[in-house]
């Protein structure tokens, strides 16, 4: 998958160690599971330029709001 994406002139715009899930085990660690790729003409329009990991939004889920 990393080759088609690079390939395909996607690159990863999830910032560096903000996480999006927040996991089951009794410690409730944190982890970074979902990823969000955007190709080059998507980047160069800035599309994705605004995209957030909301931690107060997780409608009843282990997985954050992405918005």
């Amino acid at each position: 998958m990393v080759e088609w994406l690079t390939q395909h002139g996607f690159r990863l715009i999830n910032t560096p160690g903000k996480a999006t899930y927040l996991g089951h085990t009794r410690n409730r660690s944190l982890s970074v599971l979902d990823l969000i790729f955007a190709n080059g003409p998507a980047t160069q329009n800035a599309c994705p330029s605004d995209w957030a990991v909301n931690q107060d939004i997780a409608y009843g889920l282990d997985h954050y709001a992405i918005q």
